[in-house]
């Protein structure tokens, strides 16, 4: 990861790099990053409220087992 600190002078500029860095990225990188910004947001909104926080995932399959976005992204083949 670049962590390189950059001065935006141009905002659009800015806005069409990060749209590009978002899109050199594999469909399932961006759902897992979309995946953890939610828990992170419903964490937050948890605490604020002085609500303690959850493990929000998808649920769990017929086996039981419970499954987050990075199982189900990862996964080849859908659990039956």
């Amino acid at each position: 990861m670049d962590k390189t600190i950059r001065r935006v002078t141009d905002i659009d500029e800015q806005q069409a790099e990060t749209y590009r860095y978002w899109q050199s990225q594999s469909i399932g990188a961006r759902l897992i990053a979309v995946s953890e910004l939610s828990q992170q947001a419903y964490a937050f909104a948890a605490a604020f409220k002085g609500v303690p926080a959850h493990d929000y995932t998808l649920g769990t399959d017929p086996q039981g087992r419970r499954a987050n976005i990075a199982d189900v992204v990862d996964e080849a083949e859908p659990r039956v």
